[in-house]
């Protein structure tokens, strides 16, 4: 029964700390020799406390000793409280009939008490110097910390000033690496379109003639396609006939000297071929070009020529505006005039309009159009240089599916001294 030295405290209801449970006269004395007990691992024994209580005072002793420990890491302190006297009231009436007669036993305690009080006195002050110098140790570490922080603080806002100058940077790379991008578009762009204007294939090789780039027109010679990028030449099927230009683009990364040559397709399209090192702009060797350029209608024009040349009559090729796009050389020999005087021009102006006769004219300008051919039509004329002439013309004309003239055919036959001739400016049908 505890209840003479200790009350629930007020409060919530389940609160069991000793302390507060103490009653007055009984706390200080008890939070003090806990402490000692506690700390010292020591009985302590507090004798003669003036404990309140209901209507009155008791003298109580208090011992405190700390008990074996238990092994589940919890220390553990035994109270006892235990009544040594009458109540204040009584010793008070006591006192004054026997004043000045004090036992030696009653000194005894006192000095006892004294002793004790000057060793919790000295226990609180050596307590409060340690909690001194500990308050004083945290507060420098406080300040050591407060200035480091502080520091840590100002490293922080210079390298946010740094972080926000090097995004302000980086902002600026950016703005002009997109302005590059932008430009390297167009530039790719424009030249992709200058590719395909050009009609002329190209494909770019590097130093393994793998494929890095073509034009659209490659594909007419070569089945590529954009998944093709990085695959090598050789193993890409062409158009090409009986001819490996791997070989030629090999030759040209060995000796960088440009080759050129002449190819023709399964379809029968001829290519101008020209085979050179890609150089870049530091001058270095990174593969080859290759360009393909149709020369299918030279080709054809040569053969043209080729013919046109083999005929033994004067022959003159013109075109639906009566130009004169080529002629025999027995045509140069006849009439005494050369290829410069005779090419591009109209067939009135040749050799001092020699050639602007009326009935040539009617025949190519008006008999001409509504039909395909003239056969055996006689003109008389006096050319200069070699005189008096008697011409047969014979003439095809040769045109599109809609009908436009493209080419007119116009043989001559000179029957100068031929016995019998037909009349001249008639048909052959006119004059029988």
């Amino acid at each position: 029964d505890t209840g003479k030295y200790l009350r629930p405290a007020q409060g919530k209801a389940g609160l069991m700390n000793i302390l507060e449970m103490a009653r007055e006269g009984l706390q200080p004395e008890l939070r003090t020799a806990m402490h000692i007990a506690d700390t010292q691992r020591k009985q302590v024994n507090c004798r003669g406390l003036q404990v309140k209580t209901n209507g009155g005072s008791r003298v109580v002793d208090l011992t405190v000793r700390p008990l074996p420990d238990t092994g589940a890491n919890t220390r553990l302190l035994l109270s006892c409280f235990q009544d040594s006297g009458l109540p204040q009231k009584a010793k008070a009436a006591r006192g004054k009939t026997g004043a000045g007669q004090a036992k030696p036993g009653r000194l005894n305690d006192l000095e006892q008490e004294l002793a004790y009080t000057r060793e919790n006195l000295r226990t609180t002050i050596g307590d409060l110097q340690a909690a001194n110098e500990e308050l004083k140790s945290t507060n420098e570490e406080t300040q050591s910390t407060n200035e480091e922080l502080q520091s840590s603080n100002e490293e922080l806002e210079t390298s946010k000033e740094e972080l926000q100058s090097l995004n302000e940077e980086l902002v600026t790379v950016n703005s002009e690496y997109q302005a590059k991008i932008e430009q390297l578009a167009g530039l790719q762009n424009d030249l992709k379109n200058l590719l395909d204007s050009m009609h002329i294939g190209t494909l770019f090789l590097d130093g393994k003639l793998a494929v890095k780039f073509f034009s659209r027109e490659i594909a007419k010679v070569y089945r590529l396609a954009a998944s093709d990028i990085g695959r090598p030449l050789g193993d890409i099927r062409s158009n090409i006939e009986a001819d490996d230009l791997v070989v030629d683009a090999l030759a040209v990364l060995d000796s960088l000297i440009p080759r050129e040559k002449e190819v023709q397709t399964s379809s029968g399209v001829w290519y101008q071929v020209r085979v050179s090192p890609y150089r870049t702009l530091d001058n270095v060797i990174d593969g080859v070009v290759m360009t393909f350029t149709d020369i299918t209608t030279l080709k054809e024009r040569d053969y043209a020529e080729a013919i046109v040349n083999t005929v033994r009559e004067p022959l003159i090729v013109l075109d639906g505006g009566l130009k004169v796009i080529s002629a025999s050389s027995s045509f140069y020999q006849a009439f005494g005039v050369s290829p410069g005087e005779t090419a591009g021009k109209y067939i009135y102006d040749l050799g001092n309009r020699q050639w602007d006769i009326a009935a040539l004219r009617e025949l190519l300008e008006n008999i001409l159009p509504g039909e395909t051919n003239f056969d055996n039509y006689l003109v008389e004329h006096t050319f200069p240089g070699i005189g008096h002439r008697k011409i047969l013309l014979n003439a095809r004309s040769i045109k599109e599916k809609a009908g436009k003239t493209m080419l007119i055919l116009l043989a001559m036959e000179d029957i100068t001294g031929r016995p019998s001739t037909p009349q001249a400016g008639r048909s052959p049908k006119e004059a029988g």
